[in-house]
């Protein structure tokens, strides 16, 4: 199957997208969402986790994911409102980048 660079990008938004849906989905009731002012949400993230933003996609129609990942193996996964309040929907460590493999082949 050929994959065009687009289509796996299309691909990896999409997947960005429902790894948000499934934290959000997962974090329930029990436990509130970490949110602030996106500009305060941000500063902590580039500030004191020194993370930079590697991916973003829209969820839903007005949603906005981003994932940021540090050079330390952090990771912190947002959604912003359209009232631009941030929340952190996820965080961990030991986030290792992949080269990208595009499967070569006859044209399906």
């Amino acid at each position: 199957m050929n994959m065009t660079f687009a289509s796996l990008k299309g691909l990896t938004l999409s997947i960005l997208g429902a790894v948000a849906i499934s934290a959000t989905v997962a974090q329930g009731t029990a436990e509130a969402a970490q949110c602030g002012p996106r500009a305060k949400v941000l500063a902590h993230i580039t500030g004191k986790i020194k993370a930079n933003r590697q991916a973003l996609a829209l969820a839903g129609q007005s949603n906005m994911v981003e994932l940021f990942v540090a050079k330390s193996g952090a990771w912190v996964m947002t959604v912003t409102k359209p009232n631009k309040a941030t929340c952190v929907l996820a965080a961990g460590s030991s986030w290792e980048s992949m080269p990208l493999q595009v499967a070569t082949g006859p044209a399906v």
